[in-house]
């Protein structure tokens, strides 16, 4: 009976310092995350960030970049996010067609590393948005991105008219 009590009690004991040991391990991996979510920020226009571009990994500016100055569509997203990746084949979709005519695509890839994008955008050879880098939820909290997918669309002057936070059905979206 006292082997039991104690087999049990060492049991709870492990789970315990288990579960203390991987919220310490997960605060600490998402300390900058956190940080930029808390700034309480509420964005009316595009603020002025440079982007790592991921083709090339020269510095990127979304309005210096379109010279025509069409509107912007700003979708952040990962390749270990499961929306993410699920809704990506309908924005290639909405890519292609007529209605998005007027916008830029950017997609911002947070937190990723630059071999699993690679990989992941192979399955995607008609993709011709612009893919930058977001490594260290750097630019985040300038956007008070806290959830993937979340996307933004600016109009050509800069001002933000609408802000989706998760997966969409893109391919039925007519609300550009």
């Amino acid at each position: 009976m006292r082997n039991r009590i104690f087999l049990i009690l060492s049991v709870l004991i492990m789970t315990i310092g288990y579960i203390v040991y991987e919220s310490i391990v997960l605060s600490n991996k998402f300390e900058n995350f956190h940080s930029s979510t808390n700034s309480g920020t509420i964005l009316e226009k595009m603020p002025q960030v440079k982007f790592q571009n991921f083709r090339n990994k020269s510095s990127y500016d979304f309005y210096k970049e379109d010279k025509n100055k069409r509107k912007l569509f700003l979708h952040f997203w990962a390749t270990w996010c499961g929306p993410c990746e699920a809704e990506f084949p309908k924005l290639i979709k909405l890519m292609n067609s007529d209605i998005s005519k007027n916008y830029h695509f950017v997609f911002v890839a947070v937190n990723d590393e630059p071999a699993k994008i690679e990989k992941f955008l192979r399955q995607f050879p008609k993709l011709t948005a612009t893919i930058v880098l977001d490594t260290e939820f750097k630019h985040q909290k300038f956007f008070g991105v806290y959830r993937l997918p979340e996307t933004f669309l600016f109009n050509s002057n800069g001002t933000i008219y609408r802000k989706y936070t998760g997966a969409k059905e893109w391919d039925a979206f007519e609300a550009l």
